[in-house]
């Protein structure tokens, strides 16, 4: 596999990947246990094979729709609240770290990361690290949620079904808990 189709992984693929890489390497194995959460069958799920088995579809959202709390006010006085956030590549979280403007400040890096997956807001052309530098900070942290939101919560969790009830529900590869 060539380094450019790492790059563009979504990260929370990459995270898995990475966990996938040193459970089998440093544990040896790609098995987790578990237990059922409404029978508490004890059993075994294989990372390799039995998480794709779970997935429900093969349907992907890659875009979510946002709408900032406050907004952004270009300098004619617009109004741009309403905006679309991608998912983030792992490319999208190692590029930045080569910015001059992330190795002077890490604080920055927020910056560029937003620049980068943010597709829409408003009525905007384009959206650099200009436009989120001037984002009120309240607007900020909500873009921070929300990119945790959809590239980093619940990328750990798999679906499972238990053996024994064939009960469905998630495990949380990150706590080790099924939900």
């Amino acid at each position: 596999v060539e380094p450019s189709v790492i790059e563009e992984l979504f990260s929370s693929d990459l995270a898995f990947l990475q966990d996938f890489y040193r459970r089998i390497n440093e544990e040896g194995t790609s098995k987790v246990p578990t237990k059922c959460t409404k029978c508490q069958h004890a059993f075994e799920f294989d990372l390799g094979t039995d998480v794709a088995k779970g997935r429900k579809d093969d349907k992907l959202l890659t875009e979510i729709e946002f709408t900032l709390p406050k907004g952004f006010v270009d300098k004619d006085g617009n109004l741009h609240r309403h905006g679309v956030m991608r998912l983030a590549s792992a490319k999208d979280e190692i590029l930045p770290l080569q910015d001059y403007r992330v190795q002077n400040n890490r604080a920055y890096l927020v910056i560029i990361l937003l620049s980068r997956v943010i597709t829409k807001l408003g009525d905007l052309k384009s959206i650099n690290p200009a436009v989120i530098e001037e984002l009120f900070s309240t607007d900020l942290a909500f873009l921070q949620d929300k990119y945790r939101q959809i590239n980093e919560e619940g990328t750990s969790k798999v679906p499972l079904k238990c053996p024994s009830c064939a009960h469905e529900f998630e495990f949380d590869l990150g706590t080790g808990l099924g939900e």
